[in-house]
């Protein structure tokens, strides 16, 4: 008679293994007897399965593996804690006992209003991420009223389509809102402290709007936003929002599109401001010109170089540049790490900083390292060696390092919160 485990959800013990192990040699013969007679095993193979699931080391995980699986599962698919808790009952266990687990939710799937409230209940008392798709007029009242029940609790939230009657209430504990799509228009003055007391993080794309005369000042407070992204666009609305949160500023980074290229701006004054990123997917025609008070600039990603576009910041207090094509490094007198990342077949950006910087040996007297993608197509022998005579006059040992390099020492801005750290 074939050996079967007395309880089948049980973990199993070292002498259970051992009968198991038994009884899968003896299943293994029967289907070789069975194939042999010319019968159909099937059924046997079924069995064998159970009994090697039953053994499995996967079983016999703790419950602290178990459940950071589940949360590892959960960041890549977020609905995969539902699926895991169907494994067994342990596991059912663990994952209900884990509701960072169930904190995660990509409801651009559109799941029903039942589904997404199971989640809901199970991630209590955890923070919230979200990511929203439109809202279908049928289930759209349950989810704002899941949305109004839990606002305490959502901590992310992304809208990727027009959804923003999600984020009409009182969210005191929202820190990161992204709008991922261009029609979902959101008012500046939806972003008030009132609303938002711990909003830190906005990524805005073309969405807001509102204020239409940049040079009004807001009848309402904002919230302390530490990292924005804004999008050029016709109504200056995005003059505004980097106005809004000015003293407050740590990261920013402007897209310049071809929504109001060319258009005018006063100049601002970020005191805070550590990182200024200005970036563009279009090919620029129109000279779009940034001006900047930036007394604690540190790291600058530019995309001057063609002339059509330009920049005045305070560059004498960076230390990190990023750059697609050749500028003058002679105003970057703090600089200590430059990447160059223009297109990785074009060697020429990177061999023009180097010939500017060994021409004039006093340009960057600190830089340590220049960060390439050009790195296939570079004659780094060479380089190197017309590195060392600037050496000789520095004293400093200037490396060459292949782009996403692991240690590349450009440091994350979005993790900063003191002034001045490096």
């Amino acid at each position: 008679m074939l050996w079967r485990p007395a309880d089948i959800q049980a973990l199993p013990h070292g002498h259970d293994i051992n009968h198991a192990l038994g009884a899968i040699e003896q299943l293994k013969k029967e289907i070789e007897e069975v194939v042999y007679a010319g019968g159909d095993p099937r059924g046997l193979f079924g069995d064998i399965e159970e009994l090697q699931a039953w053994i499995s080391p996967m079983r016999r995980l703790p419950f602290e593996i178990i459940s950071e699986i589940m949360v590892m599962s959960a960041q890549l698919v977020w609905w995969s804690p539902a699926l895991l808790s169907r494994v067994c009952r342990f596991w059912r266990d663990v994952a209900i006992a884990t509701p960072r687990a169930w904190s995660l939710m990509d409801l651009r799937s559109e799941p029903s209003c039942k589904f997404a409230s199971l989640f809901f209940e199970r991630s209590s008392p955890c923070r919230l991420h979200f990511a929203v798709l439109g809202i279908s007029p049928a289930s759209q009242m349950c989810y704002v009223d899941l949305f109004r029940r839990f606002s305490e609790r959502i901590e992310c939230l992304v809208l990727t389509q027009d959804s923003k009657e999600l984020i009409r209430g009182e969210y005191k504990n929202l820190t990161r809102l992204s709008i991922n799509y261009p029609l979902t228009y959101i008012p500046l003055d939806y972003l008030a402290i009132k609303w938002f007391p711990n909003l830190q993080f906005v990524d805005s794309g073309f969405s807001l709007h509102g204020i239409p005369d940049f040079m009004a000042v807001p009848s309402w407070k904002a919230p302390p936003i530490l990292h924005l992204v804004v999008k050029t666009d016709f109504h200056s609305a995005w003059v505004a929002a980097i106005r809004m949160c000015a003293k407050t500023l740590r990261t920013l980074h402007v897209h310049v599109s071809h929504k109001g290229e060319g258009r005018g701006h006063p100049g601002f004054e970020l005191p805070e401001l550590f990182h200024l990123a200005i970036t563009t997917e279009v090919n620029r025609h129109v000279p779009w010109h940034f001006t900047a008070k930036t007394p604690s600039l540190k790291t600058f990603y530019t995309i001057e170089g063609d002339g059509i576009y330009s920049s005045a910041i305070d560059v004498r207090t960076i230390t990190h540049l990023r750059s697609w094509e050749p500028i003058s490094l002679a105003r970057y007198t703090e600089l200590r790490r430059l990447h160059v990342y223009g297109y990785s077949i074009d060697p020429c950006p990177t061999i023009s900083f180097v010939e500017e910087l060994c021409e004039t040996y006093h340009t960057c007297p600190h830089l340590e390292a220049i960060v390439t993608s050009a790195w296939d197509v570079l004659d780094i022998e060479q380089i190197t060696q017309t590195l060392i005579k600037r050496n000789r006059y520095t004293g400093v040992n200037l490396r060459i390092l292949p782009g996403g390099y692991p240690n590349d020492g450009w440091p994350d801005p979005t993790h900063l919160s003191v002034r001045g750290t490096d």
